[in-house]
């Protein structure tokens, strides 16, 4: 505060002095310049930024960088737990998907050929039984009063649905069975081929 008082003293000592009207309008506005910038201070002049003027008793503000290692270090027993059952609750979500999925899937059965005809004889019973379902489920429709049509449309439906499914499987079972007896014989012509004559 005490730095503006002696530069105002100043600039008044060297103001003009005024001499007349014409006098005053010209040098009214170079004296009011000046005395403008002599009550400027000069720490005001200076940029907020400028590096000489930091207290170097501060030392400066290092950033920590946090890497993966740290923030595990960092977990409790409670962020444990609950990453572990998020972990679970994603696994049982996988598998259940998974499980879905396979419904969709048309690859190829697994098995010899023993085992695949065992499960093309399974399957053949359980489509006849669906068959009869689906023929019950058909005149149950067709007998049933209007307040019991709509439940016995959606269990003609899943019936139908069932007994598609079952012919799917039993079609790609059947092609499993196939290409079995097929590489079976293929693999028999070249082994009987391979061998030498005696």
């Amino acid at each position: 505060m005490s730095a503006p008082l002696p530069c105002a003293a100043l600039a008044m000592l060297f103001l003009p002095v005024c001499r007349g009207a014409a006098c005053c309008t010209s040098n009214a506005h170079t004296s009011a310049v000046s005395l403008s910038a002599a009550l400027v201070s000069p720490a005001a002049q200076e940029p907020a930024g400028n590096p000489s003027r930091v207290n170097p008793s501060f030392p400066a503000h290092r950033v920590k960088v946090w890497t993966n290692e740290d923030l595990i270090a960092t977990r409790t027993a409670a962020d444990t737990y609950v990453f572990e059952k998020e972990a679970q609750a994603a696994a049982l979500e996988e598998e259940a998907f998974s499980r879905i999925a396979s419904c969709f899937a048309f690859g190829q059965p697994e098995g010899n050929t023993d085992e695949t005809q065992k499960e093309i004889d399974a399957l053949l019973l359980s489509i006849r039984d669906s068959e009869q379902a689906v023929a019950q489920s058909r005149r149950a429709l067709n007998t049933a009063p209007e307040n019991l049509k709509l439940r016995n449309q959606m269990e003609l439906a899943q019936r139908v649905a069932e007994l598609n499914h079952a012919r799917e499987q039993l079609w790609n079972l059947q092609e499993h069975l196939r290409e079995l007896t097929d590489h079976a014989s293929t693999s028999n012509v070249v082994h009987s081929s391979a061998t030498p004559a005696q």
